[in-house]
């Protein structure tokens, strides 16, 4: 499994509608929390990858500490030093915004591994190329002495006869007629051409049946198999992987939106995350984004065969990512479409944890200063809430609490309870106060147990 996640920067300006002004204490525990279960998940040879901000500006102008070196410190605590892969620096802007003493231009993708031992060079996928010359024209002619057995790519049944033979830019001198029965070479001979390969690497060619003679009476080689998987090694520095100006007109287009509005906030373009996903995924693997956002990701995994989960707490999921992965099905041609021959098909699963908030909220709802505290006291102390206030508010309701009226503490309470959703627990499916229907704990359990007669 691999993971590409695109966290609040705790700059005050994403377009996340998360808590995006924590303070770094509290941005850290929110960050923590999950990057600790993201290490589980990990597969044992996976990858995730973390685009964060390195701007010291937020939304006010303020200049702040970037958010960059704390998560570097805390991902070296949850995955390990060694297990630090790299920092790839993203050119996501054509022109920079000049709010700052430094135009920035640059984001930053922190790739970890679950183990570093287990991960190769990360490159571009396989080439596309499966033969190589064997010739190079700044070269200086030679014999070469080529063993019987090696393929031709010409008639099956015939003769080459001795003498040269013009191919392009070079020329291929046989200087012993060469007898070709079913595709393949019955007798030694010597040539002459411009190698770029010793006499030693072209008999291990043959001895591999990897030499061939072409139709045009040249020399190829197939690759070896190691060749074959190798691709070009990407560098740190991406400079041609897309834009937010790209992936905001990628949107637009997709949502027929026709004026200077935006469907999402800073948006990540689909090739940023195909080229993401092509040199640490293969087809039908995981890739898990717990901040999906605007669904880039899910969006081009799915175009690319590979499986996928989204996670996303906003209420934007249903207008914006939802819809999106519709439209990929029906086959839309926007972001990588065109490179893919993306046609459309295939399906996927949208479902919503079982909220319960009405418990707590009816407890409020219904107290009285005699016991509000004491509910306030059972908020505070609930792990499902807790993680994901800030520290500074409920230090100020606890400061202002008992000032307030009842009515304005049970909506401080409330408000507190409705930030953060409190989900029922699968190990309390049956319980009937939650009052599940029978369609609801069918589909739950296939889920978890991947009963497909239930799906």
């Amino acid at each position: 499994m691999s993971k590409n996640i695109d966290p609040p920067y705790n700059t005050g300006s994403d377009g996340f509608n998360y808590n995006d002004s924590f303070s770094y204490s509290t941005w850290l525990t929110f960050m923590k929390n999950r990057l600790t279960l993201a290490k589980k998940l990990l597969a044992k040879d996976g990858l995730i990858f973390i685009s964060i901000d390195t701007s010291r500006q937020n939304a006010n102008g303020i200049v702040g500490t970037s958010s960059l070196p704390y998560l570097n410190i805390i991902m070296d605590e949850i995955f390990g030093r060694e297990n630090f892969i790299g920092n790839l620096l993203w050119k996501k802007k054509k022109q920079p915004s000049f709010l700052s003493r430094i135009a920035g231009v640059m984001e930053s993708i922190l790739v970890y591994a679950k183990d570093e031992k287990n991960i190769d060079k990360l490159q571009m996928g396989e080439q596309t190329d499966i033969t190589k010359r064997i010739d190079n024209a700044s070269n200086n002619a030679t014999e070469m002495n080529i063993r019987a057995g090696i393929r031709y790519m010409g008639e099956k049944n015939s003769v080459i006869k001795k003498g040269i033979y013009q191919n392009k830019t070079m020329s291929t001198e046989f200087l012993d007629d060469v007898v070709v029965e079913n595709g393949r070479v019955k007798n030694d001979f010597r040539a002459i051409a411009k190698y770029r390969n010793s006499q030693t690497e072209i008999s291990k060619f043959c001895e591999l049946d990897l030499l061939y003679i072409t139709a045009n009476n040249s020399f190829r080689r197939f690759k070896t198999k190691e060749e074959e998987k190798a691709g070009k090694t990407i560098t740190d520095l991406l400079l041609d992987w897309g834009q937010n100006q790209d992936a905001t007109a990628e949107l637009r287009v997709l949502f027929n939106i026709n004026d200077d509005s935006k469907a999402f906030d800073n948006p990540k373009p689909e090739l940023l995350i195909k080229n993401i996903l092509t040199v640490s995924t293969v087809k039908d693997d995981i890739v898990l984004d717990f901040f999906m956002g605007s669904g880039t990701t899910q969006a081009v995994a799915h175009k690319m065969g590979r499986r996928y989960i989204g996670i996303e707490q906003m209420d934007y999921i249903e207008d914006v990512s939802v819809e999106r992965l519709k439209k990929v099905l029906k086959g839309e041609q926007g972001g990588i479409s065109k490179d893919l021959n993306w046609q459309g098909g295939g399906s996927f699963v949208y479902c919503e944890l079982k909220e319960d908030a009405e418990t707590l909220i009816s407890e409020v709802t219904e107290s009285t200063e005699d016991n509000i505290s004491l509910i306030k006291d059972k908020i505070y102390k609930d792990e499902r809430i807790v993680p994901y206030i800030t520290t500074d508010e409920l230090i100020k309701v606890d400061e202002d609490f008992e000032n307030l009226s009842l009515e304005d503490k049970k909506k401080v309470l409330i408000k507190l309870i409705d930030k953060n959703k409190l989900y029922v627990n699968y190990s309390d499916i049956d319980d009937e106060s939650y009052n599940i229907s029978d369609a609801d704990k069918r589909f739950t359990k296939s889920f978890y147990e991947g009963d497909s007669n239930d799906r």
